[in-house]
């Protein structure tokens, strides 16, 4: 049988099939949302394993850090019928109203029973949640780790008891140890440390204590992260002390250290804060983090906020004045004192994004010098963490 010349001239004319590279397919997918990227591991084997492979999640996590959200709970503990939402930053900076509508960010919702779970902390899009519970005279924390994005939630982890006669209660944190590739969470109280590693028999193993004992309050000064180091303020010579407490301490500025544990090397190391903090303020003072770096915050007499970055981690003389404003509009001099708190949680910009110890979010405009708070009434922005889409495992 003879061959057709025209479809033979278009034979010979066709060009050769595209073949891509696998590390420019994998860096043009990495761009995808989690959601994208779980559908397309059903297009072929090749495509799973690639999406699957740590260094993808690694490539693609550097990618979606770019797009940095806020993550809040509708309340101050997280049930069955709790709500997470993600607001983006940039589109919270851009939104012009006074109010905040959550309908215009992403919300997630997880299954789970009806215990209580407070938000310890996030990295990585991976949240570590906290359980508590008490039964016959014994208080009990338990862990699980959820990624809302990948809609994984492991089981409830080994747990805590304590007896409910201890008036000292644990404060937890959370972090990533880039050394190990493993995430940890650290409780501690006066005199009793504790480190949870993630996959290493998901057990609670005795730590050495604090050199001294960070300034426990529930929603602030719970420990941030940064530089692969879990980070907080204390007092010298102060055995135990609480967010209530703060007017009846005494402080002198030469008490105020702020400690830091390296998760790789499991080592305290103590810095002080900025030489030109020379004033106790009326208020607690707060670590944050900033464009990833370590930050220093207060209140001076005279209505300012002021916060200090630590250019270079672990380097004293490094501090650096970062913004200085007043923000009397908002929060008077006679207001009540609980919500004249200000926590730092972002930078983009001339814009500065901070959470207020009530149900509001403050934005600062530093071109302008303009300070106003925007209302979310469903919200504790003071328990807001930074968040990132991941396809991080929760196993």
């Amino acid at each position: 049988m003879g061959i057709c010349p025209s479809k033979f001239r278009h034979e010979i004319n066709s060009p050769s099939p595209v073949i891509l590279p696998d590390d420019l397919i994998a860096e043009v997918l990495a761009f995808l949302d989690v959601k994208s990227l779980t559908q397309l591991k059903c297009v072929s084997k090749s495509w799973y394993s690639l999406i699957s492979d740590p260094f993808f999640v690694k490539l693609h996590l550097d990618k979606s850090s770019q797009k940095p959200h806020l993550a809040v709970f509708s309340a101050q503990f997280l049930t069955q019928h709790g709500q997470l939402t993600a607001f983006s930053l940039h589109r919270l900076l851009e939104n012009q109203s006074t109010d905040v509508s959550i309908d215009d960010y992403t919300n997630y919702r997880m299954t789970m029973d009806n215990e209580y779970y407070r938000m310890v902390g996030c990295c990585n899009g991976l949240f570590c949640l906290l359980r508590y519970s008490k039964t016959e005279g014994y208080e009990e924390f338990s862990l699980r780790f959820w990624n809302p994005a990948m809609r994984s939630l492991t089981d409830e982890l080994s747990s805590i008891s304590i007896s409910c006669n201890d008036n000292n209660d644990f404060r937890f944190s959370f972090g990533y140890d880039n050394l190990t590739n493993k995430y940890k969470v650290v409780s501690f109280r006066p005199s009793d440390v504790r480190v949870f590693t993630l996959g290493e028999n998901n057990v609670w193993r005795n730590f050495q204590s604090f050199p001294m004992i960070p300034y426990l309050s529930i929603s602030l000064n719970v420990g941030v992260y940064v530089s692969n180091s879990l980070v907080w303020l204390a007092l010298r010579n102060k055995v135990y002390y609480a967010y209530d407490q703060w007017e009846n301490l005494k402080t002198t500025i030469d008490q105020f250290v702020i400690i830091s544990l390296d998760l790789g090397t499991e080592t305290y190391t103590q810095m002080l804060p900025p030489r030109d903090f020379d004033e106790v303020p009326l208020f607690m003072p707060i670590v944050s983090v900033l464009m990833n770096c370590l930050c220093f915050s207060h209140c001076s007499k005279e209505n300012n906020f002021v916060i200090w970055q630590m250019r270079e981690f672990r380097v004293e003389a490094s501090w650096t004045k970062l913004f200085k404003f007043n923000y009397q509009n908002i929060y008077p001099v006679n207001g009540h004192s609980d919500y004249r708190h200000l926590l730092p949680l972002h930078f983009f910009g001339d814009s500065l994004i901070l959470a207020s110890n009530g149900r509001q979010v403050v934005l600062y405009n530093r071109r302008e010098n303009k300070v106003e708070a925007r209302n979310t009434n469903a919200y504790y922005w003071c328990f807001a963490k930074h968040y990132v889409e991941s396809l991080v495992s929760t196993f």
